[in-house]
């Protein structure tokens, strides 16, 4: 089991919690518990509190290539949910492009929104997106949607 040290996002109340132990290759919320996966274990986060204290938000998600295996340019990132501040998206793809751009607030009084934080125009097969918040913004994330133009690969 490889070890390291992870953050934990408690989507109830949006805390961000820093442990040590399993390297997570997967998460999910399920029965008002916050679970984990290292491939090979099952595991249940669970902890105290941080006292309110406000903590910037930072996580990568594992590289996709969005179920199209042909070359794609990324034009976006939608993100679907409550963004209490502007989202910041960063995008790398397998062709060592690198591209940022940011998502408006949205969503009020607990119902989600949507924002689309435009990038440049970069291509490659496979992306890993990273995301990240100021501190003490909320952010409740719904659903994350990379918007995709596949490059056409037709002969003449």
């Amino acid at each position: 089991m490889t070890t390291t040290a992870v953050f934990s996002l408690e989507l109830a109340s949006g805390a961000l919690t820093r442990w040590e132990g399993p390297a997570p290759c997967s998460l999910c919320r399920h029965e008002g518990h916050v679970l984990t996966s290292d491939g090979t274990h099952l595991l249940c986060l669970s902890g105290d509190t941080d006292d309110g204290a406000p903590i910037p938000v930072r996580f990568t998600l594992p590289a996709t290539d969005c179920g199209e295996a042909a070359s794609k340019r990324l034009r976006g990132v939608r993100l679907t949910g409550v963004l209490g501040g502007p989202v910041t998206l960063a995008a790398r793809s397998d062709a060592d492009i690198q591209l940022l751009g940011k998502a408006a607030p949205v969503g009020r009084d607990g119902l989600p929104g949507s924002s689309l934080a435009r990038l440049g125009r970069g291509y490659g097969r496979f992306w890993r997106f990273m995301v990240s918040t100021e501190d003490g913004e909320p952010l409740d994330i719904a659903a994350i949607e990379p918007v995709f133009v596949v490059l056409d690969r037709r002969v003449g």
